[in-house]
């Protein structure tokens, strides 16, 4: 029987590491090996860009750990994992503005008081107070950006003379009220 003779190359380990670059509010992720890739499996699904690419981007608002699973043609397999922070999501500016003077006199150009937002499915309650503390203005419900859902100047039917009064807005949102209350001087003018 005659003596067969096999060379066997040593193994090699592939490489493996796995990068992230914060954005505003995702990672980038990158994935260097030197493995010839066939196959890319991340985990978990939640919140990745794609599941088989080297260069996901992640938008995670809680930490977590994100595996890569690589594969070659052979059947070898490589993993790597990292630990993400979540991004805090960034809401949109809101913006509300309430004007601190008014002239109901009926000339087309500031005649009501009322408040305007960029806010969506949103509405404000508002009181108004003369300088001796008396209501002259109620209303709930009032749509922002709406003209006719603010005061008209007028208390009990008749226009006010010029003044100087205090409103006090709640903001509700979903149908919740708001933390924080504004309030604030407004002069009316004729």
């Amino acid at each position: 029987m005659g003596d067969s003779i096999f060379t066997v190359s040593p193994f090699i380990p592939y490489d493996i590491d796995i990068t992230a670059t914060k954005q505003d509010d995702s990672y980038s992720l990158s994935v260097s090996t030197d493995m010839v890739v066939d196959e890319i499996v991340w985990s978990p699904e939640k919140d990745l860009s794609c599941l088989d690419c080297l260069n996901p981007t992640v938008t995670n608002s809680e930490d977590g750990y994100y595996s890569v699973l690589l594969k070659d043609k052979e059947g070898c397999e490589l993993r790597d994992t990292i630990y993400l922070k979540g991004i805090e999501k960034k809401q949109d500016e809101v913006y509300i503005y309430i004007p601190n003077v008014f002239s109901p006199n009926n000339d087309g150009f500031n005649d009501r008081f009322y408040v305007s937002s960029n806010l969506i499915n949103a509405e404000y309650s508002m009181s108004i107070y003369d300088r001796w503390g008396e209501k002259v203005f109620a209303n709930d419900n009032l749509q922002f950006n709406d003209p006719n859902s603010g005061w008209d100047g007028t208390y009990k039917g008749e226009l006010l003379n010029p003044a100087v009064f205090v409103y006090v807005i709640n903001i509700s949102k979903d149908g919740y009220v708001q933390d924080a209350i504004q309030y604030g001087d407004l002069l009316l003018l004729k």
